[in-house]
């Protein structure tokens, strides 16, 4: 979640939309609850909850899950993140025979030669 944080620096320069924005960070609410409260896409929510921290105005704090009343999150164990598995790209110097057809080369040439 981000919340606004002192300015360790002598100023900040914010444009019109950064202000509004950060007039709705108050540390509780996270980036998703913000676009609803400011009107803006998740997309530009992100870009200006980065400007503000380039800014040094805003900082991310973490969240602990809800626990159950057995001390586990709610919820279980989030799944693991699927893993992208690179595969080898057929070159097209694979998919071409490794010596071309004389016959087909002669046929390919004499229509070549009947177009002049």
């Amino acid at each position: 979640m981000p919340r606004l944080c002192d300015l360790h620096r002598p100023s900040a320069v914010l444009g019109s939309a950064e202000w509004a924005f950060a007039c709705h960070v108050d540390g509780r609410a996270t980036v998703g609850e913000l676009t609803a409260a400011s009107g803006v896409t998740l997309h530009d929510a992100i870009e200006l909850v980065t400007r503000l921290i380039r800014a040094g105005l805003c900082t991310i704090i973490a969240v602990a899950a809800p626990a159950l009343a057995d001390g586990k999150p709610a919820g279980g164990a989030a799944p693991p993140l699927p893993r992208r598995v690179r595969q080898a790209v057929p070159s097209v110097a694979d998919s071409l025979p490794a010596r071309p057809d004389p016959g087909l080369l002669r046929q390919i040439l004499d229509g070549l030669n009947s177009l002049k």
